[in-house]
């Protein structure tokens, strides 16, 4: 799996995997489990300049805090897990009792797995700043994600046994929506694509058909079909609670900005910036992040500058102007355009005269 798709998927399914609800009966331990957020699964591809020292990540006591705190609830999740395996195989086969046992099993693997997936990328982390302190030499090391994969396995092969034990279960594409997201941290996206096709035939007027039409259109991204995950992305819009509404909006902004329509990715990450504004949704501060960063490019390809100027203003992004200047300033300088280049930089200097 390439880094762009890595961070691709961490923002992205932080913010459409979602729990289903568990019953009243519930002990307080497993309660703790019930949100599940994947926005902190990442990893940046990093770019050593010429001379620079490499230092070690500083982690303050706020982070600290949230690696012990999941490094415990990584430890009592497994202990939950293997009390309901036992205990499931207790229950009557086909009893609404394993049921939910099975379906809240699906779920703490689902959990535990982001876990898994966090310290992985916290041990790649330490790994590559000493071989960047080293020096960089050798090969550059890689994210050893053998514990995750083992529970997205347990993710995809659990959601398909619930399923075919339990083929009308009320939880169906939620369950469907589990397997396609495992298959598709496996790296097996044929058949994940295959899932989320699946799903929405079967549940098309689910959310989760709109979440996986967000997934669809992903997996055409990621090949450069920029027409047909537009496609994808727009289908994903008719699903306007689904949590890949907003998200839908930004990629849209890509494959138009990718497909050389500039004042239509404009337009669309315009509408990311609206939605994600008046939202109440996990991850919506997030995905008002992504729209004001990333439309700077589009920005830059229309040339307005009093009119880019004004709308960060308005809309809390006045960090990314100073950005957007630098940027127009030397795309024109690369364009041979030298007058505009100077009128863009002496507005750069008014604003930041220091």
């Amino acid at each position: 799996m390439s880094f762009s798709q890595l961070i691709n998927q961490s923002i992205v399914i932080g913010l459409l995997i979602s729990t289903q609800a568990f019953p009243a009966d519930v002990d307080s331990r497993e309660k703790s489990h019930r949100e599940v957020n994947l926005s902190n699964v990442k990893v940046e591809k990093r770019e050593k300049s010429e001379g620079a020292k490499a230092t070690g990540p500083s982690m303050n006591r706020g982070e600290a805090f949230v690696v012990a705190t999941e490094g415990k609830l990584s430890a009592e999740i497994k202990k939950t897990i293997a009390f309901y395996e036992r205990t499931e195989r207790t229950l009557p086969p086909k009893s609404s009792a394993r049921l939910q046992m099975l379906e809240r099993l699906v779920n703490l693997y689902l959990e535990n797995a982001v876990y898994e997936a966090n310290a992985e990328f916290r041990r790649y982390d330490q790994v590559y700043t000493s071989w960047e302190r080293a020096g960089g030499k050798g090969k550059s090391p890689s994210v050893d994600n053998t514990r995750s994969k083992g529970v997205w396995k347990q993710v995809a092969s659990k959601s398909a046994y619930v399923m075919k034990q339990f083929p009308n279960t009320r939880n169906a594409d939620g369950l469907m929506f589990n397997q396609g997201l495992a298959l598709q941290y496996l790296g097996q996206e044929k058949e994940s694509a295959r899932v989320y096709s699946d799903l929405i035939q079967k549940y098309p007027n689910s959310d989760k058909a709109g979440e996986a039409y967000f997934q669809l259109g992903d997996f055409f991204f990621e090949k450069n079909d920029y027409r047909n995950a537009t496609n994808n992305y727009k289908q994903a819009l008719r699903y306007k609670t689904s949590r890949g509404f907003g998200w839908s909006l930004f990629k849209l902004g890509w494959c138009s900005y990718n497909l050389g329509n500039y004042p239509e990715s404009l337009a669309y990450w315009k509408k990311t910036v609206d939605v994600a504004t008046s939202s109440r949704q996990k991850g919506s501060d997030q995905l008002k992040e992504e729209g004001l960063k990333d439309m700077v490019f589009a920005w830059v390809e229309i040339k307005q500058v009093e009119e880019a100027i004004t709308y960060y203003r308005q809309h809390g992004g006045e960090k990314y102007i100073g950005k957007f200047l630098n940027q127009l300033g030397n795309a024109l300088v690369d364009a041979g355009k030298f007058g505009e280049a100077i009128r863009v930089y002496k507005r750069y200097q008014q604003l930041y005269p220091t």
